[in-house]
């Protein structure tokens, strides 16, 4: 088993690499030809504003509360002392409470967010999108994992890294630390950072630069669901009947009045035909549902959002040693992604990989701890 290893490491190693050369070359191949290296893509206007971001740490606070508290009623526990924390136990503990808790607010968080934006809010609409953000995830993850870990090689060179999780975690190895270590460094900890620092804090700021919100919807958001994101192509009829005779390749998807008839079909090939399709704003909107938005405008400020929520996200694992700067670098990418796409998906596959990449890593150093002692 252990002859293996490092050939698969080195095949993985080499595919990363020639995978992040093509794509940097590519990079670089588009700004010199004054293009952009991701299209602008459409979206509607983010339906949050900053209560949910307050919202968002209060259920945390709350829930990781409540959840210590029947940790200790199970165990017996009277005081959950500084000692108790340090413990295997107490980290036990603590990584069960953060899967749990966050998992809780992502969920409340999320179904807010589908009911007043839509489906498409946080991972877009239909496979075909969903699936083409795997693949720009996994592209991503290939051009920026070398220059991180490269950036991270340097940084530890100077001020020694410490992780508690790795720490903790490789002082006392066992399955009881190992699932809950995976669930929270692999799933939780991607799913609800990405959730909170791109979509909530980094949508919102982008909007709201850009002047997408205005007055009250900056503190509150909007809480008139968008007509496409309340109903599917299919419920086209709900707005608008077309002629089925008329040819789609002239159709340009517009609304038409009341009498004109459209097949729903049509309607839908329409739409699909262009990735950037963005929604025509209809002539009489529901008084409970806002008319769609159309394509976001890029302010000269663009770059602000993502460098604070970059900095934002880069200070949540102050207390890991050098961390936060090559994290730092990595939220750039995924910020870049998220203003690009308005989608978290791939967002959430560059952090996955990430994670997961470090995980294995660490696995193998506890397995075969020979492959990485120089000799």
């Amino acid at each position: 088993m252990q002859d293996l290893v490092l050939p698969i490491l080195f095949a993985v190693g080499f595919l990363l690499f020639y995978v992040c050369v093509s794509g940097w070359l590519f990079s670089f191949n588009r700004l010199n030809n004054g293009q952009r290296i991701l299209p602008l893509e459409s979206g509607p206007t983010v339906s949050w504003g900053f209560f949910d971001l307050f919202l968002t740490v209060a259920l945390l606070v709350v829930f990781s509360g409540t959840f210590l508290f029947i940790a200790m009623k199970i165990a017996g526990i009277d005081e959950f002392t500084e000692e108790l924390q340090n413990s295997s136990e107490g980290f036990l503990i603590n990584l069960w409470i953060n899967v749990l808790a966050s998992l809780s607010v992502f969920t409340i968080m999320a179904f807010s967010i589908y009911f007043r934006a839509g489906k498409g809010a946080i991972f877009g609409k239909g496979t075909e999108t969903i699936f083409c953000d795997i693949r720009l995830g996994f592209i991503a993850f290939a051009m920026s994992i070398f220059p991180v870990i490269s950036i991270q090689f340097l940084v530890t060179r100077i001020w020694p890294y410490h992780h508690p999780v790795i720490d903790t975690f490789t002082e006392n190895v066992s399955l009881t630390l190992a699932i809950p270590t995976l669930l929270s460094a692999v799933i939780c900890a991607p799913l609800f950072e990405e959730f909170t620092i791109r979509l909530l804090v980094q949508g919102w700021l982008c909007d709201w630069i850009s002047g997408r919100l205005d007055g009250a919807e900056v503190l509150w958001g909007k809480w008139k669901r968008p007509k496409e994101a309340f109903f599917d192509s299919s419920d086209d009829n709900q707005f608008s009947q077309v002629n089925e005779s008329q040819d789609v390749s002239t159709t340009q998807a517009n609304f038409l009045d009341q009498d004109a008839e459209i097949s729903n079909e049509d309607v839908h090939l329409s739409n699909s035909a262009n990735p950037y399709f963005a929604p025509q704003t209809p002539t009489e909107p529901s008084q409970f549902m806002e008319a769609a938005d159309p394509s976001p405008v890029l302010s000269p400020w663009w770059p602000l959002p993502i460098f604070i929520s970059s900095a934002l996200f880069a200070a949540m694992h102050i207390g890991h040693g050098p961390a936060p700067i090559p994290l730092f670098f990595l939220a750039l990418v995924l910020g870049y992604l998220y203003q690009r796409t308005r989608r978290l998906t791939a967002c959430l596959v560059v952090h996955f990989l990430v994670n997961a990449q470090a995980m294995c890593l660490l696995f193998l150093q506890i397995v075969f701890p020979e492959l990485f002692t120089p000799h």
